[in-house]
């Protein structure tokens, strides 16, 4: 029988932001079940392996919590394929991934909203969280495929060209109800295995940004749906690894 999520958090220079958030979301893991969190440390320079294993150990989460190092920092994506390949070579492996970025904190009920959507919707191969700034701003977090349409707004971003192109505009706005988009930011994040499996892990060609988005490309070129759902909010920094 396999675990039914995995949470996985990529690390580099940022062991302060992921232990204020990790109480929430061990709380969260615990209330779901069977689930485990992996940090993968991007051989980090600063005291980040010294810190997270100290409080690791003080906070007592035992096989809940597990921390991986890496020996280079290859980026985002390489991080989070070492946890996907790990994960699943394991006999129990997980159902569900799910990516939470370090300045990412669930809020209640966010990781249960996006495993309850995924059990609930079989045509999602991924689903993403909608995401708030401290001030509580919601934040872009659903996306279509760049087009040329998207750039030219992009470039110009005149008021009257931006109404004409509206359609094309590369956000999508906050929906009340899960909806369906192009792509999803990977600050928060669920995929299935059995996706992954088809459609491939991250490409490590991208070391930063745009690596999520090639990987829903394929996810919704191997014929699965990619959704935001509204009902797992999650507090996001934002830039804090950069």
């Amino acid at each position: 029988m396999s675990t039914k999520l995995l949470v996985v958090t990529v690390n580099y220079c940022c062991a302060d932001l992921i232990l204020e958030g990790l109480e929430e979301t061990v709380a969260q893991l615990e209330s779901l079940g069977d689930s485990a969190y992996w940090i993968v440390d991007n051989n980090s320079p600063d005291e980040s392996v010294h810190h997270l294993r100290a409080a690791l150990a003080e906070r007592g989460y035992g096989d809940r919590v597990r921390l991986i190092l890496s020996d280079k920092n290859d980026g985002f994506g390489a991080g989070n394929n070492i946890a996907f390949r790990t994960a699943m070579a394991e006999p129990d492996a997980p159902e569900y991934f799910y990516m939470l970025n370090p300045d990412a904190t669930p809020q209640p009920g966010a990781i249960e909203a996006l495993v309850r959507f995924m059990d609930t919707h079989p045509e999602a191969g991924a689903a993403g969280s909608l995401l708030c700034d401290e001030n509580g701003e919601i934040q872009p977090s659903l996306f279509r495929f760049p087009s040329l349409y998207s750039e030219i707004d992009r470039a110009l971003r005149f008021d009257v060209v931006s109404r004409l192109l509206k359609r094309h505009d590369i956000e999508i706005d906050a929906p009340q109800a899960p909806a369906p988009a192009d792509w999803v930011t990977g600050a928060s994040f669920i995929v299935r295995r059995s996706v992954l499996k088809t459609a491939g892990v991250f490409d490590e060609a991208f070391f930063l940004y745009w690596e999520e988005v090639e990987l829903c490309h394929r996810i919704r070129a191997a014929g699965f749906e990619i959704y935001g759902v509204p009902d797992s909010l999650v507090l996001h920094i934002g830039g804090v690894s950069t």
